[in-house]
């Protein structure tokens, strides 16, 4: 009987065809794969841009000390660090709060210090025409 195929002249078995569920599970997984490609490659790509041990940047320095003493910051950086969001949106809602909280911490540093006192003395009044 005469060969009927490259595959068969070559002494190639050609495979079985697919059934159709293990075609549909192929495709999904495939699926899966991209999607998850997708929604992690930010991550991936800050990932590799640390493994370089280079310094960093002071955007990075602001959210990664004011998450220590903030705690809206902390939160969306703990949302990032799980995975549950992305850098850009890590970046668009814990910048705002960092750059916040940085100005405000001096203010309530000072705000839990006793009030300094003062002694005016009456030849300092007399100079500046207090009496």
């Amino acid at each position: 009987m005469p060969a009927t195929s490259v595959q068969e002249l070559r002494g190639v078995q050609p495979e079985p065809r697919a059934s159709a569920a293990e075609s549909a599970l192929a495709s999904g997984l495939k699926r899966y794969e991209r999607a998850h490609r997708r929604a992690l490659s930010g991550h991936r790509t800050m990932i590799y841009d640390y493994s370089g041990g280079r310094k960093m940047n002071p955007a990075e320095r602001l959210l990664f000390s004011t998450e220590t003493h903030d705690e809206g910051v902390a939160r969306v950086m703990e949302a990032y660090g799980s995975r549950n969001i992305g850098p850009a949106r890590m970046a668009l809602t814990a910048t705002p709060r960092a750059l916040v909280a940085k100005a405000r911490r001096p203010l309530m540093r000072r705000a839990d210090r006793p009030a300094r006192q003062v002694a005016l003395s009456g030849a300092g009044e007399a100079s500046r025409g207090e009496r």
